[in-house]
């Protein structure tokens, strides 16, 4: 008898010891924190290869402008900057990049290897900022405004958490 329970006991207890290491290894995840108030959201897992795109309305040309990153070594690494006007900023002498004309819109692809950890933005009065995650494919939408009033400001981050932490924390 004893040894049909140790049987049953030792793929159970295997079965359980799995589950807890799963669920306490780390992952890799994009976070938005309101910085006035400390809120922290956990958006999605993302991994290398993930892009992600910040759609916002420039307060002094009213034209929109689309930055866009992808993630690399845990890290948010600026690609390429769409607008159409260089009447208030140049955005060119942010990055090294290569300047291209297409579709009545000025083009950066950014050349130089700079990373980011964090980006902070304000959340905007005008117009809603957008940010969208490309993961595989599947596309997720947030927008500013859902975590901060306006005028305050927000950091996008990528960190590392304990798996089971992401799945407690993570916006719906």
């Amino acid at each position: 008898m004893k040894i049909k329970q140790l049987l049953f006991s030792l793929p159970l207890l295997l079965l359980i010891f799995s589950a807890l290491m799963i669920l306490l290894s780390h992952v890799t995840v994009l976070t938005l924190e309101n910085i006035y108030t400390g809120k922290k959201y956990f958006l999605n897992i993302v991994s290398d290869g993930t892009r992600l795109s910040y759609n916002f309305l420039h307060s002094y040309d009213k034209d929109r402008v689309v930055e866009e990153f992808v993630v690399e070594d845990s890290m948010l690494k600026p690609v390429k900057v769409v607008y159409s006007s260089d009447t208030y900023d140049y955005r060119e002498l942010r990055y090294k990049c290569t300047v291209k004309m297409e579709n009545g819109k000025i083009i950066l692809y950014v050349k130089d290897n700079v990373k980011f950890k964090s980006i902070i933005y304000q959340v905007a009065y005008l117009a809603p900022q957008k940010l969208t995650v490309n993961i595989n494919g599947k596309i997720y939408r947030y927008y500013l405004q859902w975590f901060g009033k306006c005028g305050e400001a927000v950091k996008l981050e990528i960190e590392e958490i304990p798996y089971i932490l992401f799945l407690m924390l993570k916006r719906c």
